[in-house]
């Protein structure tokens, strides 16, 4: 079977001695969902055959064993490096600060005041 990558926009196809490794979706639910999620595909469902090529985790994602020459995935790896059109990139506008609000004189707040025998406190209703 041939594997290629169901991430958005990749063409990535397994060939013999290439240096791209591919990744079957997570059996763990929550995980799985993560993957879905960073993938933005609508109505997407991953079946036992979709599988995600390495250009899209970081290196962090993976560990070296020390018997073996291979990268292995970490379990809670997610697929971060995608090439989204600027249709799909989340747009984050910058927030403003808020708001200085301004008192204009004493006689608009209400004031309590209690007085006990030690001491005194101000209180604001």
């Amino acid at each position: 079977m041939v594997h290629s990558c169901c991430a958005y926009n990749c063409t990535e196809r397994h060939k013999a001695g290439a240096d791209i490794s591919f990744h079957g979706f997570p059996k763990d639910l929550l995980f799985q969902f993560k993957w879905i999620a960073a993938m933005r595909r609508e109505n997407f469902i991953p079946t036992k055959s979709s599988k995600i090529c390495s250009k899209h985790f970081t290196p962090d994602s993976y560990v070296v064993s020390g018997w073996s020459s291979k990268k292995q995935l970490k379990k809670e790896a997610i697929p971060s490096v995608f090439n989204f059109p600027s249709s799909l990139v989340k747009k984050i506008k910058p927030r403003k600060p808020p708001a200085k609000r301004k008192i204009t004189s004493e006689s608009e707040i209400n004031i309590k005041t209690i007085k006990d025998d030690t001491s005194s406190e101000t209180t604001l209703l």
